[in-house]
């Protein structure tokens, strides 16, 4: 009868321990599925914070739409934004400036540019001059007062 309990214990004991190796082994995983969720929250939250970033900054777009000796630069808010205090000018790299002054010192800088809308600058090309293509800086703020400045290469 002794045998028989001491059995029964050793038994239970090897049960025992079985189990609760599998335990630890479980709550090993379990630690580290919530460290991977934890990652992955993590991720989330700054995807979120980007697209939220994105979203308050407005993308301005320049393209030059020209007929023979005349033409327009255009500059359109492509983002979800308003653009403040937008600036226009043309790089040195090329010889000839086509802008008319008139109407480019009227309208610089232009002070508010909403989400899709868009303004322009009227331009002249002469036959004599062959340039086909133009650097353009824009310099704009945002809402929140950051600068923000972009170079575009433009053709005709």
């Amino acid at each position: 009868m002794e045998v028989i309990s001491s059995l029964i214990s050793i038994v239970a004991v090897v049960i025992s321990l079985v189990a609760l190796v599998r335990g630890r082994q479980n709550s090993r995983k379990l630690i580290e599925l919530e460290e991977v969720h934890a990652q992955l929250s993590r991720k989330q939250l700054e995807e979120i914070e980007r697209t939220e970033a994105e979203s308050s900054k407005a993308i301005l777009s320049v393209s030059l739409d020209a007929e023979g000796s005349s033409g327009k630069f255009v500059v359109e808010n492509k983002g979800p934004a308003v653009a403040k205090n937008i600036y226009f000018s043309l790089t040195a790299d090329g010889d000839h400036s086509p802008l008319v002054s008139g109407d480019f010192e009227k309208k610089i800088p232009f002070p508010l540019l909403y989400p899709g809308a868009r303004y322009h600058f009227l331009a002249s090309f002469p036959l004599s001059v062959t340039q086909m293509v133009y650097g353009v800086d824009l310099r704009w703020h945002t809402e929140d007062g950051i600068q923000h400045k972009n170079r575009y290469m433009v053709s005709r």
